[in-house]
């Protein structure tokens, strides 16, 4: 299984769920290449989807709770999106 979610992934290898983040060289000889990095490994999809929405909030340029709260609504209706068909 893979699940994209913006600028993350989420896969099962069968034994665990691994949530990746894709990032993008500043600088360099691969300046501008796009790579992916684990951000963690999970026993479930649920902690895998928590931790993705700690990700999006702490990448969020919210400057004021207003805004964070319609960010955090926001992330959490993707995240949701994204899984609503797995059973789990």
């Amino acid at each position: 299984m893979r699940i994209s979610v913006g600028r993350y992934d989420i896969e099962t290898d069968g034994k665990c769920i691994t949530l990746f983040k894709y990032k993008t060289r500043g600088a360099g000889k691969n300046q501008g290449e796009t790579y992916r990095v684990i951000i963690g490994h999970f026993p479930n999809i649920s902690q895998a989807c928590d931790r993705l929405l700690e990700e999006k909030i702490a990448d969020s340029d919210a400057s004021d709770i207003s805004a964070l709260r319609y960010d955090i609504k926001k992330y959490h209706n993707e995240v949701l999106a994204a899984v609503k068909d797995i059973e789990y």
